[in-house]
Parts: C-alpha cells; structure tokens; sequence
C-alpha cells in the first residue's frame, strides 16, 4: 500500500494492522514529484549500511545527548529500546517505511528526557525565530518562539495530554536529501537529527495518542552512550562513524 496523506501514518494503528497481516506499506506525506531526481533517487544498497549501522548504535546505547551551538542541551534514555532502520527496502512481507527513506530511529524510554531542544523549521516552513522546546521527566512543559507554533501545540497538547511525550530520537541518513521545509524529506537529510513528540506505540513505546510530530535539528552533535564506552555519532551536522564499522 501506497499512502499520500498530509500527515505522516507510518506510526498509526492503521499501518500496523496493515503490515501485521502481512501487508507491505509505504508512507509518503507531503509527497513532492521533485523528490523522484533527489531524495528518492538514492540507491538502497549505499543507503542501507549506514542506516542499519546507526540503527545498531542506538539499540545498543543506553543514553544519547544532544547538543548545538543554537540552545539544544538534551539527555535521553535509551536502554531496552530497539532502534529501527527505515532504508527503502520493502520487499519482505509486513515491511513498511517512509519513502524517500533514510532515517534511523528509536522510542526514548518515556519519563527520562529532560532538557532543552532547538528548531528553526516547521514541518513545511521556516520559522520566524529559533524555537526552543523544554522538557522535563520526558514531557514537554514550554514552547517559546515562532508564535503560530507555539499557539498550534498548545492546543494540541490541551486536547490531548499524551501529546506531550517525547516519542522518537532520528538520524538522518541519505544523503540525496536536502529540502528543510518538507518534513518527509528534512528529517531524512544525513547529518540531522529530529525529535518527535506524541505517539510511540508502534515502533517500542507506550505511549498512544493521535498525534506524531516531528521537527528537525541542523548542525547538531550527537553522542551515543552504552554502559561502558561513549561515542560520537554526529559533530557539529558531520557523521562521523564508519557504516562498516
């Protein structure tokens, strides 16, 4: 199934009832025919090792930090989570991902993040200022900056709590994107990173909620940590970790 909605199905109840029965299902929000020449038009086999790289790299991590130069500061736990690879390969049975794919990404352990994280792109604009999300026990408690963003998931999160739950840590990794004002393609651009807030439930969390956002971090350093090494994934927008390593 090939789905061309507005908003992003791929962590819904729908798409699992899909692929639990076997079915193979592509998530393609704010679909764009450009992205056929550009973000689509990598190959699968060079996407592939890297994202499956980066996928093991969270799994096995039990904390990531997050910082930039623009306010990001954030701490999450990881530890008994299971990072997912989304590499555009769907031909097995039940498969599913966004296309164009290229993303690494994990369900944060609900409760534990905490700090402050910065984004100057919308899911389909740039923003008037740098915004700045706090959170606190894994919950978002402010928003400060782009107006009509603030005023958008301060209803959000009036109408559904839940919404508040820091859901999804990402890391983009094709390197054929580049548009920062489409998320189905931002989020995917090697280098970045995105975190989601609302709905877990699909990829590991338990937190379920109809709502699932996700807003992209340019330029970030990103350090993964396991119970006893350390490394650094992403400095300053730059992947520095080998895909065969």
């Amino acid at each position: 199934m090939v789905a061309l909605p507005h908003y992003s199905t791929s962590h819904t109840s729908f798409r699992k009832l899909i692929t639990e029965s076997r079915g193979r299902y592509a998530s393609m929000p704010l679909f764009d025919p450009n992205m056929l020449t550009t973000s689509l038009a990598v190959e699968i086999e060079k996407l592939k090792p890297l994202t499956e790289k980066m996928a093991r790299l969270l799994t096995e991590a039990e904390e990531a930090v997050i910082t930039s130069e623009d306010g990001t500061n954030l701490h999450l736990v990881l530890k008994g989570r299971a990072g997912m690879a989304d590499t555009g390969d769907l031909t097995a049975p039940g498969s599913f991902g966004n296309l164009p794919a290229g993303e690494a990404f994990i369900a944060p352990v609900e409760g534990y993040t905490y700090g402050t994280y910065t984004t100057q792109w919308g899911p389909t604009n740039k923003l008037t200022k740098t915004t700045m999300f706090t959170i606190k026990a894994g919950l978002l408690e402010r928003v400060e900056g782009d107006q009509d963003l603030c005023s958008y998931l301060a209803g959000i999160m009036e109408e559904h709590p839940q919404a508040r739950n820091v859901a999804e840590l990402g890391i983009g990794t094709n390197p054929k994107a580049s548009r920062p004002d489409n998320i189905l393609e931002a989020e995917k651009i090697l280098g970045t990173v995105h975190l989601a807030f609302g709905d877990n439930s699909t990829f590991g969390g338990r937190v379920k909620v109809p709502f699932h956002q996700d807003f992209v971090l340019f330029n970030p350093t990103l350090v993964l940590k396991g119970k006893d090494w350390e490394e650094v994934v992403i400095e300053k927008g730059k992947v520095v970790v080998e895909a065969s390593s």
